[in-house]
């Protein structure tokens, strides 16, 4: 198998900006999809990744094939491409790669949002200023935006916390 033809779905707010931490996690040289979440362009959005059965992305559509989910997504480029580098270093580091990867989504990736968010909602467009809030809220627990969201305070923690 080639990697032409590969495509990857990502979420993207103004200009190139990608604050997806689980696009980060998909980088390669592909192309990608950049879908915008802004109002009448969500349902676009949405309509775009249709095809693939999911809502969220990153979405990597290779052939007749679409693959989501970042870890998916690493497991089926290391089957499908053997002669490229492995993205693990070899089959044996998987389950430790994927311990990894689950600890840094339960554990990392809340405490790094909390510093970054506020940063977000200052850059997306004014028409996903709701949603970002609303969303994010409800899985973080505090405000998002409007100055509310004290980012001193959580990095201060955030460093208090890896420093043990």
């Amino acid at each position: 198998m080639t990697a032409s033809g590969l495509t990857l779905f990502e979420l993207a707010g103004p200009t190139r900006l990608r604050f997806s931490p689980h696009c980060w996690k998909t980088v390669w040289p592909w192309p990608t999809r950049a879908l915008k979440r802004t109002g009448a362009l969500a349902v676009y959005r949405q309509a775009k990744i249709a095809f693939s059965g999911q809502s969220l992305v990153p979405i990597l559509v290779h052939g007749d094939e679409s693959i989501s989910d970042s870890w998916r997504i690493a497991l089926y480029l290391e089957e499908c491409f053997p002669a490229r580098p492995s993205l693990f270093g070899g089959t044996g580091a998987i389950p430790v790669t994927q311990f990894v990867n689950s600890w840094a989504d339960a554990a990392l990736l809340p405490a790094i949002a909390r510093i970054i968010l506020v940063d977000i909602y200052n850059c997306v467009d004014a028409r996903d200023r709701s949603y970002l809030r609303s969303s994010r809220e409800k899985v973080f627990r505090h405000v998002v935006g409007s100055g509310s969201s004290d980012q001193s305070a959580h990095l201060s923690a955030f460093e208090r916390h890896s420093s043990r």
